[in-house]
């Protein structure tokens, strides 16, 4: 990066800054999902248990100089994304974000539903493993890539009913195909332009049929918004 590309970014608020990064973010998803489609949920009961096809993976990992989720508090966003893994009694994988995107943990969300209290002890206890699994993510290779992250996230719930990713990170990515300290997010930047050429150049996941939510990784996390 130039000198005069550091003057720039040096003067740019960390509010300017989440929101050009979440703007370019968001070009580069809505470049590689291309028709999205969305079906029902299929659920599966036998022997008390419900399951279903469906999949989530959320796209997180708690790493240094980034907000972290204080997953014993209620937050809205957080709380919205658990909430709809949980009641969808399928598979939840959540993914790290570092240097190296992983798949941290896997978990199969059914529900026990032999009576009301069951049902009612069942999904507390799939919140709570949920939240721990989040928790149990900690970035183990520096740096953070989270456009590769979300290909692998993509990976794991592409062919599944209804395949979700969640994105919670602020998408300051430093490695990759798109590390921002190159001088992407310097003012006057064709966001539409790199994203097709990224494009152009096979390097956005494979998106198609996926639906992916941008959860906005700052201080306090704001309500999910669907990208289609």
């Amino acid at each position: 990066m130039c000198s005069s590309d550091l003057s720039v970014m040096g003067i740019m608020t960390q509010h300017q800054r989440l929101r050009r990064t979440t703007r370019l973010l968001l070009l580069l998803v809505a470049a590689a999902l291309g028709l999205t489609t969305l079906t029902a949920c299929e659920l599966k009961q036998g022997e008390d248990v419900v399951t279903s096809t469906r999949a989530t993976a959320i796209v997180y990992s708690a790493r240094q100089n980034s907000p972290t989720i204080d997953l014993t508090a209620s937050s809205p966003g957080v709380d919205a994304v658990i909430d709809d893994a949980v009641d969808g009694h399928g598979t939840l994988y959540v993914v790290s974000a570092d240097g190296a995107p992983a798949v941290r943990t896997s978990l199969t969300l059914a529900s026990r539903q032999a009576s009301e209290v069951a049902s009612k002890r069942s999904r507390t206890a799939n919140v709570s493993r949920v939240r721990q699994a989040l928790a149990a993510s900690v970035a183990t290779t520096p740096e953070a890539d989270t456009l590769g992250a979300i290909g692998v996230a993509a990976d794991q719930v592409r062919g599944s009913t209804s395949p979700t990713v969640v994105v919670i990170d602020s998408g300051l990515a430093t490695t990759g195909a798109v590390p921002f300290q190159n001088g992407v997010l310097s003012p006057g930047t064709d966001f539409q332009a790199t994203a097709q050429s990224l494009k152009a150049a096979r390097l956005l996941p494979d998106l198609q049929g996926i639906t992916v939510r941008s959860e906005e990784h700052t201080s306090e996390l704001q309500s999910p918004s669907l990208i289609s």
